[in-house]
């Protein structure tokens, strides 16, 4: 397993630019709907939070995940509750769930450590993935 520490502004950025191989993704079932939270998460000490990409699905009745929205979503990094999810960017998502009262500019600047990440290394060369694991 690989983590990384960077700029919260950022980190959502940096995990665009690369494809990651991410641990098993996790399904919360929030108002009869599950949410299906990214194994890659993105951990904020100053908050105890971890800020994940998510996507709100309804299970067919064969039992498949059918997507109908993706949200970032906030949780709580001890409990594993979500505390807040939006549709928006992470950094937004944070903004919005600390309603308001941290400037914007200042939760970027926050450091903040990629985690749940696995890089591969082949012929002497980093090969990255993006992948949903196996569902918990």
């Amino acid at each position: 397993m690989t983590e990384f520490s960077c700029p919260f502004g950022i980190a959502e950025k940096l995990l665009r630019e690369k494809e990651y191989l991410s641990e098993p993704d996790r399904e919360l079932l929030v108002d009869e709907k599950i949410l299906l939270l990214s194994g890659i998460r993105v951990y904020l000490p100053q908050f105890s939070v971890t800020v994940h990409e998510g996507i709100f699905c309804h299970r067919e009745n064969s039992g498949v995940l059918q997507p109908e929205y993706a949200v970032s979503a906030v949780v709580d990094r001890k409990t594993g509750e979500l505390l807040y999810d939006e549709e928006g960017d992470f950094t937004e998502t944070v903004f919005l769930w600390k309603n308001e009262t941290i400037p914007l500019a200042e939760i970027k600047r926050q450091m903040c450590v990629v985690e749940g990440i696995e890089v591969r290394e082949h012929d002497n060369t980093m090969q990255t993935a993006r992948g949903r694991g196996n569902h918990k």
